[in-house]
Order: structure tokens, then C-alpha cells, then sequence
């Protein structure tokens, strides 16, 4: 189907046929995959969701040196500790939860100065967990629940999880966590400096074979039975070499051999019978760790759980028998664990029930906690017991604060990739015939998808022309000021679905001075603007993927934003200097200025044919134009070919002019009120019915194709193809404007050019920073078509208008593109709406209604009422400014972005934009104080 003024393809029942059929393969598709993926009967699995690979993550929230510097010195004291070559105490201290970063934030502060005071008698680390474990029921943890409200959103809980422990380093403090879910490990264990393993999982071989894989050192609790043995056997299974199946940083499964943890030990705790920190205890848990070939390993004091009874009173008991046994001389004390916070006690938290905001600051929501100035107390408390302890064996321990026998602490382990393990000997290999088979097959795939892609994209833009041709056409007219002109150029493009089209008939209209040259400027500014939405509705084709929907609407939208900012920039200046020159602004004067230089000042005979004036009338015939007769035959051949000669009037007709006795029939029923589809399998549905099922369609097999050519790119890109596109998309951004120009002069259409890369930027093969040139480059193409079509009719107002397109172009590119700086305005504005696109799937319908139907109609009736009354017009701007500086508080000031999408996933996601920006290589990593995190 044509675009809007032109007849059917001969081949319509071809293209017909190929559109039922892919129809139908896209209808089976749709059904297999829709039953492969429906659930069974015997599946519980409601729904299954991606989540961020480990390196992508510690991308996003990346450990900068000092802070890595931090965690390994603490892993190797801790270490020292552990094996009797140090004799301070190993005091793990902080909340039993964390809940609130905030309050976590506010804790971690104070406590540094303790540790800082102590540093030469207590190794002072901070308790950050992150999992709870349950029993039956209730919150677990900041990473499963990190809204408190029972969602269980995984993704922001690890974000915000890592975040919050790197809070923690940045304010001085190593960290410690329980280790709970295997899978949890890579994302946190870079940003830990010790770990344990809890009452209710010690038993379990997976936790015991994390244990052996993780470089710091890891303590094993008793069972909540009270068994010692249960803890000294984990400790036995992690100290030897393991093999387990675990992730990569990339998130692929792989399997994992490690050597063991040399720094594994014990941790009493109590039991559901009573504490076991009594020195009988202590005795009993050294004797058996002997046996067990663990002779000199420390053994650390749970002063919580089961030796305080869970109430924050019973750890200062359990505290202050420590101190006594290791102000006793005691050796096989290593340290204790203590549960503290800002406020002492605990309060009581449903998830869905209890509502956040009414949770007392700085109060944990799980165990009971000791407040801060009591755990000041007990801190003191432990480090007179080591002064005492070191006086009293002064004899056989000759430690010193500093220096300290720290020792290097790392662990040798291989991983042998799942992918790269050979699987039975009879499993088949494919041939290099096979290879090149099926390589060819899939690139053949690839073009058939990409023919249907781009049939798609010419059926839907014929549709709308269909739809909304002569209505575009009529919009033209109402173009009393620039704003109005700039809205009728991206309402009537949306409309047509093709700046050329509406390029034309702004020619057009201005060869018939029906518009000025300087009225059409804005339409030209609007219809660039207009044309952009072709590949925003293609990137809504990968609404299924919600990373590929960010970079595909990225993508798109990078060429909006150049369209939309290069408007600002150049509109004002038109207005203005058309304001003082009274005739023309910039690109006027510009163009004018070329216009003249290459045909002279002869405007007056060098018009663009209009109607009126190119078929003359003289009573019995009429004459018509060689352009005009030209525009006919586009429009009706057949009808044109029709047409009855005059005879013995032909003399009387300009030279160049035919003449024809019916000519005025023919414009009035074929041109004036002839209808768009005169052809074709839709022709009998008429303009509008076959307009709009032209567009569904169009749409079908729209998403068809982009389906198969996203699955066949994929295939084909991924290892070494991948690696070289890459490289290849690393050319020079000059390069890639000449690209984009190229293919654009190729295909005629700067929409298929944009249409065409967006699926690349979609699958991940095409940065956005580079999606912006190849942009670039297809506006410059599609300007210079317009260059040559008017060229080759040589008419002054014509030429004027094109050279108008090409240089709104060029001066937009030189304003945008090559400071590093403006350009990065452009990707980062692409960037931060694909970035709310990945969370709100319709964001790009709601994007297309709103920046090309709403704003552009809302300002033409406001700018068309101030014709009507300038009063009301006032009074309307008023109300829309105010709409727009309340939506802009609310955003700003009332935190309604963080509403949206909140901080912890704006902070998670900054690298990866910034990566798609092209900045990541200039980045400096620095330590953010604690203050500049807060909302």
C-alpha cells in the first residue's frame, strides 16, 4: 500500500499473500510459545523474571580501591585473630538486621570513632545482615523484602544490600554478614570481610561447600539444638577442598573447585536450653576442636540468640562473662558477637501490616538490641579484659599493636566453566559444513525478516497516510505564528508518517504561495520532530525484554532528543531575527542567500506549479503544465492516460503544455476528491477501513519480523561475531555519521534507516552513544534527498525550503555534537527514558501520545484561542505552565521521581547508563561521603 497520493503496486496480491502467511507463522509462533511457557499443572512457579549477573551489579555499584584496600587488610587481621597470632579480640558488633540504611548509615559513623579509639586492643567490624532466616514465617531480610511491605523484590535488595555495605566501608568499618542463599554470595562477597553461617543451615553440605569457596574468614554457629559437633564437622568439610556448582560473575552456571578456607571456626551461640558461653562450654568446643585437628583456632562468644535469652539485658551478662574469662588468661576466646543499635530493644513488624513510616528510628525490627552507649560500655569492657589477658601472658605472647604478624591471605581455586566440559564421547560435533549451513540459513533469515520488517514499515505508514493524508494536508493551512506552524509540522508527520511526505506538501504549498518561506520554516523544524516516532513504536516490539525495551526506546529516542533540542535552539533564534529583520531568520536568510547564488533573483518566474495556476482554463480546453503533469501521472496513470487531447487548440498552450479538454473532470475527481486506496486487496474497505486494517496488519507483522531478526541476530552475534560487531561499532563517530548518511541515501527514508539500527541497540549489539551519529547521518540523508528532488524541478521556493531542511540539520550538529559535553545531554536524556521504559513497559505509549498528540495539539488550540482571544489564550497558557511547574515540583521537590522509580534503582542503574553514554572510561571512582546518598 502506498503512501499517501499514490496508487497500489501491481503486486498487491503478492504482498498480500506474503502478509497472510507471515500472519500465520507469527500466529503459530505466538501459540508455541505462549504453550511453553504457560504453567502446568504439576509447576508452582507462578512467574519467572531476569535479574542482573554479579558483575553487572558490582558495575553498578563498583568497590573502589580503598575500600577493597579495607576489606582484604580486616579479612587478613581477622585471620591473624583466628589463629592465635594476634591477641586482640574479634568483636562483631551492630544490629541483628538492617532494615534502614539510613539509621545503618548513623550507626556505622559512631561506631568508627569506638573502633578508631580501640584499634590497638579490639578488631571492630559491623554487623550488617541481610538475610534472616525464619522459622515459619515473617520479614527476611533487606534483600528479599527491602520495602518492609512483604513485595519480596529481589533486584532492588541486592542493589540496595550492596549499597548499604559499601555505606559501611566508606565510613571506615569493615563488614559482616550471615551468609543465607548460595546464589546471594557473588553479588555482596567482595564487600565482606567476614562471614558466617547460621544455627539453621550449619548442617547443610551447600553452606559448607560456600564456606570452603569464600576468601575471608568464616565462623560456623552450634546448631540451635546446642550441638558443638555440628559446627566442628562444618568446620572440618569447609577447611577441605570442595567442588560445587555455583555462578560465575556474569551469572553463567559453572563448576567450582577450591582448596578450602584455612580461616573457618566456630561460634557459640546457645541453645533453645540456654546459653553455653560458660567457660565449660569454651573448654569443651577447644577440646573437640583438637580432635579435630583444629589446634590454636579461636573460638567466638554469641552474646545474642541463646545466650541472652533474646533480650538485649541477657548480652550484657553474656558480655561480661567473656571479659572475665579473657581477663582470666583465657587464650581460646577470639572474640564475640554482639547485637546493638541506635535504640535499645526491638519492635514488632508485619510485612503488609505494619506500616513503615510508623517504625521508631533506629530500632531493630528482629532480635532485641542493646542501644549504642551500652554497647560503648561493653566495648570498654572487653578491652580492659585484653589488657589484662596481655599482662597476664606476657610471658609466652610478645604481641605488640604494631606492626602486627599479619599474614597474606589468599586462596588458590580454579573454575572449570560448565559450558566448557566435555559431555559424552558420542555426542555429535558439528562439521564445518554444518556450521557454514546453518550460519547461511540464519543470515538468510535475517533478510526475509528484514524484508518483511520493512514491507511492515511502508504498509503502516501508507495506513496512516490513508488515514489522516488530507487531513494533514488541511493542517497546513493553520500556520498564523511559528508555534503553531512548529505543532502543524509534527502533528500532520505524525499523521503521514513521513517527513518527506509532509516536506512535499509544505513545497508545495509554498511554490502556490499558500505559505511563505518563512511560515513553512517551523513546519520543517515540526515535521523532523514528527518523523521520529516510526522507530519509538518499533522499540515497543521488545516490551517482552525489559533490559532490551531500555536500550531499543533508548535508541529511538536518541534521535527525538537531537530533534527536539535542536528546535529549541533554532526556533528562538528564527523568531528573533526574523523579529528585527522583518522579513526572515537564520535559516531563511541562509538559504535564501544559496537560492540566489545558484539560479540568480529571478524568484518571480520560477515558481512551484499550483493547480490554479498550471491547468488554464480557455473555454474549451484547458492547459496543463509538464510539472503538473508529471504530479498526475503519480497520482492516476490510468485516469491521465484517459484524458482526451484538445485538437486544434494546442498552439494555444504555453510551449511544454498539453493540452486536454477534460482536465478540469480529472482534478476534480481524481486529485480533489479521488480517494487514496484506488487499488489493492484493501481497495474495497475504503480510506478508513482500509487505512486502519492496513495498520493492525502492519503492526502483526511488524512484530513477527522483529521477533525472528532479534532471535536470528542474537544467534548470530553472540562470542567472536559479537566481539568483532562490537569492535566495529567502535568506529569514529564521524565514520558513523558518513554511515548513516549513506544508508539513508540507499533506502530514501531516514525513518527505515532509524527503524532498521533500533533492534541492534535493542539486542545490545549497538551502544546509544553510537545509535546518536548513525542518527545524525540518516537527518543529513534524508535532507539531501529532498535537495535533489527539488533540483531536478529547479524552482526557487522549492530549492529554498530543501536547503532549509539541510541546514536546520547542520547547525543542529554543530550545536550538539561535537563537544563530548552537549552530546552527552542528548544519550543521557535517550538514556533516562529508557531507563523508566525498563520499569514501566508504557512508558513509550503513553511518550508517543503524550510528545506527539497531546503537547503538540494542546499548544496549536492555544496558540490558534489567542486568534480567537488574546484574553483566553492568557488564560489557558496560565493553567498549562502551571500544570507543568506543578508536575516539575512534585518531581523535584516533593520526591516524586523516587515515587517512580526509586534512589536504590537509580543509583543501581547509573553505571550501565553511563556505559551506554560512553563515559564509563573517563570515570573516577571516589568514596561519596555517607550524607550525599540521602534523597
Amino acid at each position: 500500500m502506498p503512501a499517501a497520493g499514490r496508487r497500489t503496486p501491481r503486486n498487491g496480491s503478492l504482498c498480500f499473500s506474503a502478509s497472510i502467511g507471515v500472519i500465520v507463522v507469527t500466529a503459530v509462533l505466538c501459540l508455541l510459545g505462549l504453550y511453553l511457557n504457560w504453567p502446568t499443572a504439576a509447576s508452582n512457579t507462578l512467574r519467572r523474571e531476569g535479574l542482573r549477573s554479579p558483575k553487572e551489579m558490582a558495575r553498578s555499584f563498583p568497590l573502589p580501591f580503598p575500600l577493597k584496600n579495607l576489606v582484604n587488610t580486616s579479612r587478613a587481621e581477622a585471620a591473624a585473630i583466628l589463629q592465635g597470632q594476634d591477641d586482640r579480640l574479634l568483636v562483631i558488633v551492630g544490629p541483628c538486621s538492617i532494615h534502614d540504611p539510613k539509621a545503618a548509615r548513623e550507626y556505622a559513623h559512631r561506631l568508627q570513632v569506638l573502633r578508631e579509639e580501640m584499634k590497638d586492643d579490639l578488631l571492630i567490624m559491623m554487623r550488617t545482615y541481610l538475610e534472616k532466616p525464619r522459622t515459619a514465617k515473617g520479614w527476611r531480610g533487606l534483600i528479599s523484602d527491602p520495602t518492609l511491605t512483604g513485595g519480596e523484590d529481589l533486584a532492588r535488595g541486592l542493589a540496595l544490600g550492596r549499597r548499604v555495605l559499601l555505606d559501611v566501608l566508606a565510613a571506615g568499618l569493615p563488614t559482616a554478614v550471615e551468609f543465607l542463599d548460595p546464589l546471594v554470595a557473588p553479588y555482596i562477597e567482595d564487600v565482606v570481610a567476614y562471614g558466617s553461617i547460621g544455627a539453621r543451615t550449619v548442617e547443610s553440605p551447600v553452606h559448607r561447600q560456600l564456606a570452603a569457596s569464600l576468601t575471608m574468614p568464616i565462623g560456623f554457629k552450634n546448631s540451635r539444638s546446642g550441638d558443638i559437633q555440628s559446627a566442628v564437622n562444618a568446620a572440618v568439610a569447609a577447611s577441605s577442598p570442595q567442588k560445587r556448582l555455583s555462578t560465575d560473575p556474569r551469572g553463567r552456571v559453572q563448576i567450582e573447585q577450591a582448596i578450602g578456607n584455612p580461616d573457618v571456626h566456630i561460634i557459640l551461640r546457645g541453645s533453645e536450653d540456654g546459653p553455653n558461653f560458660g567457660e565449660t562450654f569454651v573448654a569443651e568446643a577447644k577440646e573437640r576442636l583438637a580432635q579435630a585437628g583444629f589446634r590454636g583456632s579461636q573460638i567466638l562468644i554469641d552474646c545474642s540468640h541463646g545466650n541472652s535469652g533474646k533480650k538485649y539485658e541477657g548480652e550484657v551478662v553474656a558480655c561480661h562473662s567473656v571479659a572475665e574469662q579473657v581477663s582470666s588468661g583465657n587464650t581460646a576466646i577470639g572474640g564475640v558477637l554482639i547485637e546493638s543499635f541506635l535504640v535499645a530493644g526491638n519492635q514488632k513488624l508485619e510485612p503488609g501490616v505494619t506500616k513503615v513510616e510508623d517504625l521508631q528510628y533506629g530500632c531493630s525490627v528482629t532480635d532485641s538490641c542493646l542501644d549504642f552507649n551500652m554497647t560503648q560500655e561493653l566495648l570498654q569492657d572487653l578491652r580492659r579484659s585484653v589488657l589484662a589477658r596481655r599482662a597476664r601472658v606476657e610471658e609466652t605472647w610478645k604481641g605488640t599493636p604494631e606492626p602486627r604478624d599479619l599474614r597474606t591471605h589468599f586462596k588458590l581455586s580454579f573454575v572449570v566453566m560448565a559450558e566448557e566440559i566435555p559431555t559424552a564421547p558420542e555426542k555429535h560435533e558439528q562439521s564445518c559444513g554444518e556450521f557454514a549451513l546453518y550460519v547461511t540459513l540464519k543470515i538468510l533469515g535475517v533478510l526475509i525478516s528484514l524484508y518483511f520488517f520493512l514491507f511492515a514499515l511502508s504498509l503502516m505508514g501508507g495506513s496512516f497516510g490513508a488515514l489522516g493524508g488530507k487531513g494533514a494536508g488541511e493542517l497546513f493551512t493553520i500556520t498564523d505564528n511559528p508555534i503553531a506552524g512548529l505543532m502543524v509540522g509534527i502533528l500532520a508527520t505524525v499523521l503521514v508518517q513521513s517527513s518527506s511526505t509532509s516536506t512535499s506538501i509544505v513545497v508545495g504549498l509554498v511554490g502556490a504561495d499558500v505559505l511563505t518561506p518563512r511560515q513553512a520554516i517551523p513546519i520543517i523544524m515540526g515535521a523532523n520532530i514528527g518523523t521520529s516516532v516510526t522507530n519509538t513504536i518499533v522499540s515497543m516490539a521488545h516490551s517482552g525484554d525489559r533490559l532490551e525495551l531500555e536500550r531499543a526506546f533508548s535508541g529511538a529516542t536518541v534521535h527525538d532528543m537531537f530533534n527536539m533540542l535542536s528546535v529549541l535552539t533554532m526556533l528562538p533564534l528564527e523568531i528573533i531575527i526574523a523579529a528585527i529583520s522583518g522579513e526572515g531568520g537564520l535559516l531563511y536568510w541562509i538559504s535564501r542567500g544559496l537560492t540566489e547564488a545558484m539560479l540568480g533573483e529571478q524568484e518571480a518566474d520560477l515558481t512551484f506549479p499550483s493547480p490554479t495556476k498550471e491547468i488554464v482554463s480557455t473555454g474549451t480546453y484547458y492547459c496543463v503544465s509538464s510539472a503538473m503533469s508529471k504530479a498526475w501521472k503519480k497520482v492516476a496513470e490510468d485516469g491521465y492516460e484517459a484524458l482526451t487531447s484538445c485538437s486544434g487548440f494546442s498552439d494555444q498552450c504555453p510551449a511544454g503544455s498539453s493540452c486536454y479538454t477534460d482536465a478540469g473532470d480529472y482534478y476534480t475527481n481524481e486529485i480533489a476528491g479521488g480517494r487514496l486506496i484506488g487499488k489493492g486487496f484493501l481497495k474495497g474497505a475504503g480510506d478508513v477501513g482500509g487505512g486502519i486494517i492496513g495498520l493492525i496488519i502492519s503492526l502483526l507483522v511488524m512484530c513477527g519480523a522483529l521477533y525472528a531478526l532479534v532471535r536470528l541476530l542474537q544467534s548470530l552475534v553472540m562470542g567472536q561475531a559479537k566481539k568483532v560487531i562490537m569492535k566495529g561499532t567502535k568506529m569514529n563517530d564521524y565514520l558513523a555519521i558518513l554511515v548513516g548518511f549513506l544508508i539513508t541515501i540507499l533506502v530514501q527514508s531516514s525513518s527505515v534507516t532509524t527503524s532498521a539500527l533500533t533492534p541492534l541497540v535493542g539486542i545490545g549489539v549497538l551502544p546509544v552513544h553510537k545509535m546518536l551519529p548513525m542518527t545524525l547521518g540518516a537527518n543529513i540523508g534524508t535532507t539531501i534527498t529532498s535537495v535533489l528532488a527539488a533540483f531536478a524541478v529547479m524552482k526557487f521556493n522549492s530549492i529554498q525550503i530543501a536547503f532549509c531542511h539541510l541546514f536546520f540539520n547542520i547547525i543542529g550538529i554543530c550545536v550538539w555534537f561535537p563537544a563530548p559535553i552537549m552530546r552527552r545531554v542528548i544519550v543521557k536524556a535517550a538514556c533516562t527514558l529508557g531507563f523508566y521504559a525498563s520499569y514501566w513497559r508504557l512508558v513509550p505509549l503513553i511518550y508517543i501520545l503524550v510528545m506527539f498528540v497531546a503537547v503538540p495539539g494542546l499548544s496549536l488550540a492555544i496558540s490558534l484561542l489567542y486568534g480567537a482571544s488574546v484574553a483566553g489564550g492568557i488564560v489557558l497558557t496560565l493553567l498549562a505552565l502551571s500544570g507543568v511547574a506543578g508536575f516539575v515540583f512534585w518531581w523535584v521537590r516533593l520526591g516524586g521521581c523516587y515515587k517512580v522509580v526509586s534512589q536504590e534503582e537509580r543509583e543501581a542503574r547509573k553505571a550501565e547508563m553511563e556505559e551506554e553514554m560512553g563515559t564509563t572510561e573517563t570515570k573516577v571512582v571516589a568514596v561519596v561521603p555517607s550524607e550525599a546518598w540521602n534523597p
